[in-house]
């Protein structure tokens, strides 16, 4: 039997919505994806890229905020992607 161990250091709340991921690589790719939940310095989303890496930096645009943030990881669940990202704040 296999368990997971939640590493979390800060709660999550749920949170749903369209959200827009624009590579900050120069090409200005955009990936479409739904947010699942929010944390004080992040959000995790399911899109369908694998190519998301972690590392990777962003401009994200939600109806509710928008910004920079940075990939924390990525996996595949099921037939999705999920990423983690944290926020990147100015200052």
């Amino acid at each position: 039997m296999v368990t997971s161990v939640d590493l979390r250091r800060e709660p999550r709340t749920h949170c749903n919505g369209e959200v827009r991921l624009i590579l900050n690589d120069g090409a200005g790719r955009e990936i479409v994806g739904q947010m699942m939940d929010v944390s004080f310095s992040g959000f995790r989303v399911s899109h369908g890229d694998p190519k998301l890496e972690k590392g990777m930096e962003v401009w994200f645009s939600h109806p509710i905020f928008k910004g920079r943030a940075r990939v924390a990881w990525t996996r595949c669940v099921y037939q999705r992607v999920e990423s983690g990202f944290s926020v990147l704040r100015d200052g």
